[in-house]
């Protein structure tokens, strides 16, 4: 048996900082546990609740991470620089940005935990670049099946 939760936590700093969690919007998290649920039944599990004692914890958690990054469009590169008696052109700065997301899906034995009272993780699946932009839930079935299909040990029978 498995527990798993019925949303998807965004990791953040804030939590550090005593503030409540986030999480990815409900509309593409139940998506995405929709997604990870079929994987675990066709595996022969059999999702429960905490608190009837599961035999593992399934956790999915997701972040986000912006690159920004700017260039400047040097004219006179070709030129050599002569400037004579003109004040030195500065150039414009040109910036940009992107987001991108990832989804961890970790597998924790409730009752294992290391000498630092920490969960032992056994097993972890990552999947980079399906919380950004639109939402394109065949894109994110395709990688969340995959994550399991090349996992066939997880299968219980």
């Amino acid at each position: 048996t498995y527990a798993m939760p019925d949303k998807i936590v965004k990791i953040t700093g804030d939590v550090a900082e005593g503030e409540e969690p986030s999480f990815i919007p409900d509309v593409n998290a139940q998506v995405i546990l929709g997604t990870i649920a079929d994987n675990m039944t066709d595996l022969g599990w059999l999702r429960v609740d905490l608190e009837d004692d599961p035999d593992i914890l399934l956790l999915p958690a997701a972040w986000e991470t912006t690159t920004i990054y700017y260039w400047y469009d040097y004219w006179y590169w070709w030129y050599g620089g002569y400037w004579g008696w003109y004040y030195p052109y500065y150039p414009p700065v040109y910036t940009s940005s992107y987001t991108t997301g990832t989804l961890l899906m970790s597998i924790t034995d409730p009752d294992l935990l290391s000498t630092d009272g920490n969960r032992i993780n056994q097993w972890a699946g990552a999947v980079n670049g399906l919380l950004t932009g639109s939402f394109n839930a065949s894109r994110i079935n395709e990688a969340i099946n995959k994550a399991f299909a090349i996992s066939p040990y997880l299968k219980t029978n």
